[in-house]
Parts: structure tokens; sequence; C-alpha cells
């Protein structure tokens, strides 16, 4: 199909939102196994907000064809050391989720300082989907490529991307993404139980980062 990858604009966000609704919401591993929406047309609020807060940086990009749908999106933003504080979240469900991208992003910043002691400026891809219909036909990495472009031309230091799918995590790797830590599912519980026991091949959240100047 023929499509254009393009920065998302402010006005773009409910056709983006509608985009995520029908894909993301439903299909990500980690909203799946909670069962984060529960019946048809429901959503979740606090991921919708997760989802559009970063839209003003002006840095994420969508693939849209001439007629105006859009195929995919890759949400970016300056990366923070966490994703705010959990316990102001009101969706149990979605809470659960935050907790664990807290628990992996604090013991992250320590290997990431180690590793990257000089980097001023981070671009992270916090979100990464395609319309359902459309996978397979290189959309995400199309997205992943425009967004390292964007991070180049906003003088970021490196672009980091947070998988929480295998699916994701194997798109990052073939384009030379590092992975530098892992956490496995079966590896993070809670009171001796394990949290999240999702289905094969999805077996751990993973964040990979690269160079910006590398070729």
């Amino acid at each position: 199909m023929d499509y254009e990858i393009r920065i998302v604009t402010e006005e773009d966000t409910e056709a983006v939102l509608e985009l995520l609704k029908k894909n993301f919401f439903l299909d990500e591993p980690l909203n799946d196994y909670v069962k984060l929406i529960e019946f048809k047309d429901s959503t979740c609020e606090e991921l919708e907000q997760f989802c559009k807060e970063k839209i003003h940086e002006k840095n994420s990009v969508m693939a849209i064809t001439p007629s105006g749908q859009i195929l995919g999106v890759s949400l970016n933003g300056t990366l923070e050391e966490d994703y705010g504080d959990v316990e102001q979240c009101q969706n149990p469900k979605f809470k659960k989720i935050l907790k664990l991208l807290n628990h992996c992003a604090k013991i992250f910043q320590p290997i990431f300082n180690e590793r990257f002691p000089k980097s001023s400026k981070v671009l992270n891809i916090r979100v990464l989907s395609s319309d359902s219909a459309w996978r397979g036909q290189g959309i995400a990495g199309a997205l992943i490529k425009r967004s390292r472009q964007i991070a180049q031309e906003q003088g970021y230091d490196l672009i980091r991307v947070d998988c929480s799918s295998h699916f994701s995590a194997r798109a990052v790797s073939k384009l030379g993404y590092e992975l530098v830590y892992e956490l496995k599912y079966e590896d993070y519980k809670d009171n001796g139980e394990v949290v999240f026991k999702l289905p094969h091949p999805h077996t751990c959240v993973a964040f990979f980062i690269q160079s910006t100047t590398s070729p």
C-alpha cells in the first residue's frame, strides 16, 4: 500500500487514538493479559493519556495513506527516568502495568548511566503499533527508522525503544538496536507470585538503545 510517514500533530490525536483503541489497546501483550479493555467500545482513559501526552513534542510519527487512513504510529518523547507516580493511577489494571514499567526503569537507569555516561538527550519510543490488517508489511520498521532520523535532526544522542512484545523486540533487533536490559516476566513477582503469566512467545520486557550518530 502507498503511504507516507509524517509527524503526528496535535490535530491528529483523536485519529491516532482510534487506531490504537482498535489495535494496541486490545492486542499489546500486557494490555491483553490484564484485559484492560473489557467491553466493545470501552476504553482506558489512563492509557489514552499515556499515549497522547508526548504528541506536543512533535517527534511522534505515523504512516498514513493518501486517503487519510493511518496504518501505524510511533509515539515518541524525551526520555524521563520513570513513567510517573504510579499511585496516582485510578485504574487498577493499568496501574499493574505501570508498576512493572517503573520497576524496569529504576533498574535500567543505573545500567544506562554506566554504559552511556556522556549522553545528555534520549528519545524514547514508548508506543509502537500498526493496523493489524497491515502487519508484516514493514510499517513498524519504517516508523522506527523515521523516528531515529527525527532524533538525529532534533539533537538527541540516543534513541531507546521499550518492548513488551516479542514481535516489536524482534523488529527492533533486526534494525541493529542493542539490547541493554531485559526482565523476564517469570522473574517479576509480587509477594512471591508471578504477576504476568503471558503466553509464548512473549517472555520479557526489553529495553533497546541505539546511537543517533552511528551509521
